[in-house]
C-alpha cells in the first residue's frame, strides 16, 4: 500500500488526520495478514512527516543516500527506512 499527501495538504491539519488514518489502516491490514510490523520510506528533509511517524510509533532503522538522475536532483541527502513494530 502507498500513502502520500499533495503538497498543498502537507503540514496542515488535514494532512495529519489523513496520515494517522492511513497509518492506522496500514496497521490493521498488517495485523489481519498476521504481520507484526509495517515500514515506510521518508525523505530526510520531510521533518514534519518524520515527527508524525515517530509520534505514531515508527523509528528510523536504516538510511540510504539519495541518487539523482538526469532531469531530477534530489532534495536532501538520504531516504530513511522507518519501522513500526509490535502490531500483533
Amino acid at each position: 500500500a502507498s500513502l502520500s499527501a499533495l503538497p498543498r495538504a502537507e503540514g496542515g491539519q488535514l494532512g495529519r488526520r489523513r496520515g494517522r488514518g492511513g497509518m492506522a489502516a496500514a496497521g490493521a491490514l498488517a495485523r489481519a495478514a498476521g504481520l507484526d510490523a509495517v515500514s515506510l520510506i521518508a525523505s530526510d528533509v520531510n521533518v514534519g512527516a518524520i515527527r508524525l511517524y515517530e509520534r505514531n510509533g515508527f523509528e528510523v532503522v536504516a538510511s540510504r543516500p539519495k541518487v539523482g538522475f538526469e532531469g531530477w536532483t534530489p532534495e536532501g541527502r538520504d531516504w530513511l527506512l522507518m519501522l513500526r513494530r509490535g502490531l500483533g
